[in-house]
């Protein structure tokens, strides 16, 4: 397969950039299958304890070093200097369609439900707002979202309009 220009950017395919950007939250899944009625369940209890604390520490460096505004594009550049989305994004940017800031979101609203911790809910509320800061005065979203009041992406934002 030819490289593409992405590629030889980053060092990875976009292929290959997708799965790690969504590897970290298939351990929800992992949660999701682990119950307390199995056979081994002490082994069972041991990895739902390892997954739990996955994802804590992989929630918590998507809020501090991946999200923008509580906001997410679709793709990073391993060192996270690089953002994609439609196109390359600023770091005041994110993407409204999935798989960015919507599907991250259901992500952590997903760990909220399967563990009951605030912190998952906490990540959703800030993924939230960030869309709700988005949403146009006629009531619908562009693609993208552009918290830089000088942006070349800036729309005519309803919470914006409302000042």
């Amino acid at each position: 397969m030819k490289p593409t220009p992405f590629d030889r950017v980053t060092g990875m395919s976009l292929l290959a950039i997708r799965q790690w950007s969504t590897c970290s939250f298939c351990i929800l899944a992992l949660l999701a299958v682990i119950s307390p009625g199995s056979r081994a369940q002490s082994e069972s209890a041991s990895l739902k304890t390892e997954v739990q604390r996955a994802m804590r520490r992989a929630t918590t460096y998507f809020r501090t070093n991946v999200a923008s505004h509580g906001g997410y594009v679709y793709h990073y550049s391993i060192d996270l200097s690089r953002r994609w989305g439609e196109g390359e994004a600023t770091t005041d940017q994110i993407w409204v369609q999935p798989p960015g800031t919507p599907t991250v979101g259901l992500a952590f609203l997903r760990a909220w439900h399967a563990t009951g911790e605030k912190m998952y809910l906490d990540a959703a509320r800030e993924t939230a707002e960030a869309l709700v800061y988005g949403q146009m005065k006629s009531g619908g979203w562009t693609n993208c979202v552009d918290f830089n009041p000088q942006g070349n992406r800036v729309a005519r934002y309803h919470i914006i309009s409302q000042r």
